[in-house]
């Protein structure tokens, strides 16, 4: 098993303007981009943290995670098994990048399977962690268990969960949702000063809710881009 089996590597901002959004991201997390033969690539410093991609128009923008796999197949296969769709059919290699399978899990939230070839750095200023927001946690965590492999604890009013990689590794949460609200992976962005982050996110034409506190962990507010993709920017305990 690699040491990214079952652990995020990488997030795609998936836009219908590739010109437009990297301003928006760049002035709220102090990220830089640069182009590359799939749309942009990410950095926060000098670490590349993630990409930027076009989508089609009437999809709406918003951020898929990729989660790393040793058999990306196999994965594809665990996952139409277990109620979820592989967009493109069946998995494809991305010259440059590695193997991928796009996958909508049973309530339509969608992520990467990806064996890449290089995977993402970390970053203070890059993504911490990735939440879940689902009607159905436990639903949830039995199709990503067959499917990436997670370990899911689930807290006993069994609306909340978090995830652990094979190799034990702690890597995201799931909460539940009520009918109607948000459901879909919401990744998190480490900031130094969540106020400023959520003035420059509604400066720029975007919004930012209220900021919402972690006992003992941090703060965040959830920021929505112009065009629709979410995001909560993260300020950690100092």
């Amino acid at each position: 098993m690699t040491a990214t089996a079952g652990r995020f590597v990488w997030h795609e901002l998936r836009t219908v303007d590739i010109a437009a959004a990297p301003g928006f991201y760049q002035q709220l997390f102090g990220w830089t981009t640069e182009e590359y033969p799939m749309g942009r690539l990410i950095r926060a410093g000098d670490t590349v943290i993630g990409g930027i991609s076009e989508v089609k128009l009437g999809l709406g923008g918003h951020w898929t995670p990729y989660v790393g796999a040793d058999d990306v197949d196999a994965v594809a296969t665990a996952a139409a098994a277990a109620g979820g769709i592989v967009t493109t059919g069946r998995p494809a290699d991305v010259p440059g990048a590695g193997r991928i399978a796009p996958i909508l899990d049973p309530d339509r939230s969608i992520f990467c399977s990806f064996a890449p070839e290089r995977p993402a750095g970390t970053a203070p200023t890059g993504f911490v962690w990735d939440r879940l927001r689902t009607p159905d946690v436990a639903a949830a965590a039995g199709f990503y268990a067959a499917t990436v492999g997670w370990h899911a604890t689930v807290a006993p009013g069994r609306d909340a969960a978090v995830f652990d990689a094979p190799d034990g590794t702690r890597v995201a949460e799931a909460i539940a949702v009520d009918a109607g609200a948000p459901t879909g992976w919401l990744p998190f962005v480490g900031v130094a000063d969540l106020d400023a982050a959520r003035a420059t996110a509604t400066r720029l034409g975007g919004t930012a809710g209220e900021a919402a506190d972690i006992a003992g962990v941090g703060s965040y507010a959830i920021v929505t881009d112009p065009e629709g993709a979410t995001v909560a920017a993260f300020q950690p305990v100092a």
